[in-house]
């Protein structure tokens, strides 16, 4: 099942309606942005949601610490490095996570963006052995995200074919996603302009539309006729 990702969460109305929709991850910015959000606001909105609901932090270009002491913080349980971020910052973060509860250590999953252009194969093989989770493929014009800009996905399959849990994001809504996850099968997909009507505030009938989108792309009956189709 393709993972969906619903970014720019900045109010508990839209958690809760994402949530409800059926998304499997909510994405809190706390990089400048129409759609950052503080700490203290994004605790409140983590903590009344469904415990099998990610909540993702995005950061650019930040330092180690204030990543791991915001997401102590606030209960995040995974982060999307959307900067410059190399594997050894990837590393000293990992190495230095510290966040438990009653059951023991929390894995927090890593996600480090890539953008789509040429030489994405070579800067993916600089991430070899670091303690990356998932790739997630964005625009070059929107690698800080947010941009609702999309790319040509011809220049992404032979990376989907080799990290098949990559998330694709980048100027997809309701009208495109269903196609690509039929054609790409990409690991999961990311979504903020597509369900939004204003930058920072959701429109719940289109994140509704837009995870019924996957889930139908999902089916089983859809993934029977792809396969028939190839050769």
């Amino acid at each position: 099942m393709t993972w969906v990702k619903i970014c720019g969460t900045t109010n508990l109305d839209d958690a809760l309606a994402s949530s409800e929709a059926g998304a499997d991850a909510l994405g809190f910015i706390f990089a400048p942005s129409p759609r950052q959000i503080d700490r203290s606001t994004a605790k409140k909105i983590v903590s009344q949601l469904p415990p099998q609901v990610e909540k993702v932090g995005v950061f650019v270009n930040e330092s180690t610490d204030r990543i791991r002491e915001i997401v102590a913080a606030v209960g995040l349980n995974a982060v999307q490095l959307h900067g410059d971020e190399d594997a050894e910052f990837i590393r000293q973060l990992h190495n230095g996570w510290s966040v438990s509860n009653e059951n023991g250590p929390i894995h927090i999953e890593i996600i480090k963006t890539l953008a789509v252009n040429p030489g994405l194969g070579v800067r993916a093989n600089g991430f070899a052995g670091s303690p990356i989770d998932r790739f997630l493929l964005d625009s070059a014009s929107a690698l800080r995200g947010g941009s609702g800009v999309s790319f040509e996905m011809s220049q992404a399959a032979d990376f989907l074919r080799r990290y098949p849990r990559t998330i694709i994001a980048g100027g997809l809504d309701v009208s495109s996603v269903a196609g690509l996850v039929k054609e790409h099968r990409p690991g999961g997909v990311d979504v903020v302009t597509g369900v939004e009507r204003v930058p920072g505030r959701k429109d719940h009938k289109k994140v509704r539309a837009f995870v019924a989108a996957v889930r139908h792309a999902d089916s089983p009956q859809q993934q029977a006729a792809i396969s028939q189709a190839r050769p």
